[in-house]
């Protein structure tokens, strides 16, 4: 199942704290935030992931085209640095799409704007790329966006389902 996760907002609330980066990018211990969501989603069978991309987008996409695996993870140094070898890897088996869907559109616009990648999934996960909450949209049938079942976290482990009109 692949999890749909929205990063593309200016990040209003954090001004003067994280102005050089969107909100996903803001960094917990030596990692950002989106990375630890993306990572709970891993831990749980969930690794394809299809990240919507708007203000300050390019920081998201240089992050993990320069990822650096040696920050979270133990490895052997050997011949100056000729090689090296992790003795575990902790993103190997994701799959990231990363998708332009602009600076100023809606969660509704981004959504539309992934739907191709979405083709052949009866159901899909969806975040934003800044929440530590599980804060989850379960999307059923692709075809009528009508059909849409939203399950928030008021509280710990209290669930309330939504259904939109």
């Amino acid at each position: 199942m692949k999890v749909v996760l929205f990063c593309g907002g200016a990040g209003m609330r954090l001004r003067g704290y994280a102005d050089d980066v969107p909100k996903p990018m803001v960094q917990v211990g030596t990692r950002p935030l989106l990375w630890h969501l993306m990572k709970y989603y891993s831990h749980f069978g969930h690794t394809e992931f299809v990240v919507c991309l708007g203000y300050k987008g390019n920081s998201i996409k240089d992050y993990f085209l320069h990822y650096d695996e040696s920050v979270s993870n133990d490895f052997v140094w050997s011949q100056a640095g000729k090689k090296i070898h992790f003795l575990n890897r902790d993103i190997d088996d994701w799959t990231i799409t990363f998708v332009e869907t602009g600076a100023n559109a809606t969660i509704g616009e981004r959504l539309k704007a992934v739907e191709s990648h979405l083709q052949g999934e009866e159901m899909f996960l969806a975040n934003y790329g800044h929440s530590a909450r599980a804060r989850l949209w379960l999307l059923y049938s692709w075809c009528s966006l009508r059909r849409v079942l939203t399950l928030s976290t008021p509280g710990l482990g209290e669930w309330s389902p939504t259904f939109p009109r």
